[in-house]
């Protein structure tokens, strides 16, 4: 058996991607403010890495995710591309199997999608 790509698991196609962005009604007005996001985004990247893991460390569920020093600095490091990469390519596959990888590797790891919210 070979392997498949996650986008192909989850029939995600180049087509598909534009069906998705034409239901939402996303066009060229969005990628200017998309723009302006990025520069924020950039502007502030450091403050909102260090707020965030902050944030995730005062919840008991999700604090083993974190893990130790060096586990700590990867996932820094991973969100910090994330956030870079944010709507960056968004019309094209590659960019939906990244973000099914993240969401791959954090089912994984068992970090379920609604950790934090209360039942």
């Amino acid at each position: 058996m070979s392997a498949r790509a996650l986008h192909e698991e989850q029939e995600i196609s180049s087509t598909e991607i534009a069906r998705r962005r034409t239901f939402l009604n996303l066009g060229p007005d969005d990628e200017v403010h998309l723009a302006a996001i990025h520069a924020v985004i950039e502007d502030n990247l450091d403050n909102l890495i260090e707020e965030l893991y902050r944030h995730l460390a005062r919840f008991d569920e999700l604090r083993p995710f974190l893990g130790d020093a060096e586990s700590l600095a990867r996932l820094k490091s991973s969100q910090r591309r994330y956030l870079l990469s944010l709507g960056r390519g968004a019309d094209r596959v590659g960019y939906a199997e990244s973000r099914l990888c993240i969401g791959r590797a954090h089912e994984a790891v068992g970090l379920a999608q609604k950790c934090g919210e209360e039942d």
